[in-house]
């Protein structure tokens, strides 16, 4: 018997309103139990400095009811698309605020009023939007939240900028706008629940009774946890607002270097010309500065969840995750060998794809009597030393690293040794729309490392005009000097420590520069564009953003290369401000802390599969990494993480085995032979520095 599509959208919305329902709950418990630890905390004198990172260890379960929530407002959206839309953004905005290095509890109990504020959504019964009087009006509501949510991000971005470590005076300073900027939000976010709730009580029987009476006990227990949470502060901050009260308010502070200097030393801060630039940008224009790196960082978010249709999801269960692929030729190479698999071998999935396109290429010969104008590609995808970097570009999955010695969760290309069906997915979205698959194939298993061979060359070439610009006589000669001695040598070890490459034959050649020159213009254009939305400053968390990517190694050299090109010319002009060159150098700094992070979440990764970690950063991407790693990480192993390298499971190489079940691992297609033959001594060499 068929079931009732109708009662299927009351169940399934149901379970995914108890789902956000039982972790604003959970939330409200965690804030509960986390209180004694606060308030010791606050008594001890060692720890009055620590009072918001300590409460702050609660902001993941604080941000969860908000996942919860956008689930819930995008199923409503399948049929309401309001709702579906209000969804998006309040997911992207916590994927953003998931993503900064630290959170502060005081903006995370917002995200709890945006939570409590708009599940009630979830209590609607199916067929509410027919209901003309309520469609006018809930537009309205969903269209105001929609547009605080994005103003309450901004803020939350000019907020943590404020909290940077060289930028922490300006949030002391700004410790009372800020939190009066917090209280509105939650002022404008009670009154949006109090609109929602008169609004949605008017169509009373469109409202499921049990949803909204389990909302009711919840909160006025968030309530109660909101006002203790937002008015916390830390020690410094209330010596910060203390001091500002008595001495005019944050204008007059802000107008007299003196009492910022006199704030800074009791505070035991350093004072630089950028960090008083920073302070006196003022409240107003920071939140202002802060729109355009918001919004990258929310357009990043939001276009980086993928979304599958429901009939995509159906036919996945019936016929296998195949029919979640939405290039039509890797959707044909993976049902071929795996059709109920979402995960393969790199080499099984390569293998097939290479005979995949060679039985193409054939077939289209006998039809049309000549060779198809992709043809030439073969030459390259079909040599087993090119195709690693293929394997390199597509495996770019998701795990939780353990960073360092604490853990944190972060969505990080995986470099696992296999595919899924959501990386091809990812890697095809990417593919220019005028190329074949496999010119974009090709592309990353040569025009890529090509590529940073010649960023590789820009980069050591801006370097020669910076240090000729370090000769020069003039008061900023030893600025530059020291911008030089901070990260050129560890920015040039990375771009140089790249292998060379052979050439192609003429055709191939011929072909691939002309990929290699569309991509890089096209990668220009979008890396450009992203650097003026963060006004040329690369921060931790924005990196990925200005890369278009987690795995920032795709377009690291390229992004380097406009990056120095920038700060050669700042340096060129006649009158340099000193504030500019140390922005210049905290970029280059953090760009090497996001690499180093990446290598660590890298090394953890091989550890975990039992590979031999020196092997794996020497030939990665090229080599890319191989040097900075040996210069800086290597010397974090551990005997323990030594001898724990090497197991069975590290006999066989992915990419030059033994006969390792050959039937097994190409399912119904069988790899041309012609694709082994043509396997060389590899050939690559290394290049020189």
């Amino acid at each position: 018997m068929a079931s009732d599509p109708a009662q299927t959208e009351v169940t399934d919305g149901d379970e995914l309103f108890k789902k956000a329902s039982r972790s604003i709950a959970d939330a409200e418990t965690f804030m509960s139990k986390a209180k004694p630890g606060i308030e010791r905390a606050k008594a001890s004198k060692e720890n009055r400095n620590k009072v918001v990172a300590k409460a702050s260890e609660v902001v993941n379960a604080l941000l969860e009811p908000a996942s919860k929530v956008a689930d819930l407002l995008k199923f409503v959206g399948t049929f309401y698309p309001p709702c579906g839309a209000a969804g998006s953004i309040l997911q992207g905005i916590v994927d953003v605020e998931t993503g900064r290095r630290e959170n502060d509890v005081r903006i995370g109990v917002l995200y709890v009023e945006f939570s409590t504020s708009l599940v009630q959504l979830g209590s609607l019964k199916p067929g509410f939007q027919h209901i003309t009087a309520l469609q006018g009006p809930l537009d309205t509501l969903l269209s105001t939240v929609k547009s605080l949510m994005e103003e309450f991000g901004q803020f939350c971005e000019s907020f943590y900028e404020g909290k940077k470590f060289k930028n922490r005076l300006k949030h002391f300073i700004n410790i009372k706008p800020n939190s009066e900027k917090l209280d509105d939000y939650h002022g404008r976010l009670t009154s949006f629940k109090g609109d929602l709730t008169l609004l949605l009580t008017q169509q009373a029987v469109l409202i499921t009774s049990s949803n909204k009476t389990s909302l009711l006990n919840i909160e006025d227990k968030i309530d109660q946890m909101y006002s203790y949470y937002a008015e916390l502060k830390d020690e410094r901050e209330a010596i910060a607002e203390d001091f500002i009260a008595r001495n005019g308010g944050e204008n007059a502070v802000l107008k007299n270097d003196g009492l910022i200097e006199t704030l800074a030393q009791q505070l035991e801060l350093q004072l630089s010309s950028s960090v008083i630039r920073a302070v006196k940008e003022g409240f107003d224009e920071s939140i202002k500065q802060s729109f355009e790196p918001f919004q990258l960082k929310l357009q990043f978010a939001i276009e980086h969840r993928i979304e599958t249709s429901t009939d995509t999801i159906i036919r996945e269960i019936q016929n296998g995750p195949y029919e979640l692929i939405e290039d039509p030729d890797m959707k044909a190479i993976w049902k071929g060998i795996a059709p109920k698999e979402s995960n393969l071998k790199r080499r099984q999935f390569i293998d097939a794809m290479v005979y995949y396109f060679n039985t193409q290429w054939k077939q289209f010969k006998l039809e049309s009597k000549a060779n198809r104008d992709d043809y030439w590609v073969r030459s390259i995808i079909s040599k087993v030393y090119y195709q690693p970097a293929i394997g390199d570009a597509i495996d770019d999955g998701n795990e939780f690293i353990l960073c360092w010695v604490t853990y944190v969760s972060l969505s990080t290309p995986d470099a696992s040794g296999y595919i899924s069906v959501e990386e091809i997915n990812e890697f095809m979205q990417l593919k220019p729309s005028g190329w074949t698959t496999p010119q974009w194939v090709a592309y990353w298993a040569y025009g890529w490392d090509a590529d940073n061979l010649h960023y590789q060359e820009q980069i050591n070439k801006s370097y020669k005009q910076l240090e000729g610009l370090g000769e020069k006589s003039g008061s900023k000669k030893e600025k530059i000097r020291e911008y030089l001695a901070d990260t050129q040598e560890d920015i040039q070890r990375i771009a140089n420590s790249l292998f060379t490459l052979d050439g192609l034959d003429t055709t191939a050649d011929t072909q691939m520069k002309k990929l290699q020159e569309e991509w890089r213009s096209l990668e220009c254009s979008k890396i450009r564009r992203r650097l003026k939305k963060v006004h040329f400053k690369i921060e931790y968390d924005s990196m990925a953003a200005v890369c278009g990517s987690d795995r920032i190694e795709a377009t690291l050299l390229p992004l380097l290369s406009h990056v120095l090109a920038r700060h050669i010319h700042v340096m060129s002009e006649e009158e340099v401000k000193v504030e500019d060159i140390e922005e210049a150098k905290n970029t280059m700094r953090n760009i090497l802390d996001v690499v180093t992070y990446r290598i660590i979440k890298l090394r953890h990764i091989w550890r975990r599969q039992r590979k031999d970690v020196d092997v794996q950063i020497r030939y990665y991407v090229n080599g890319l990494f191989q040097d900075y790693y040996k210069a800086h990480l290597k010397e974090f192993e551990t005997d323990s993480e030594e001898g724990d390298k090497f197991s069975d499971w590290d006999s066989e190489d992915e990419w030059n085995s033994s006969e390792d079940d050959k039937a097994n691992v190409r399912g119904s297609l069988e790899a041309p032979t012609e694709a082994r033959d043509s396997a060389e001594p590899e050939r690559r060499s290394k290049g020189s520095s």
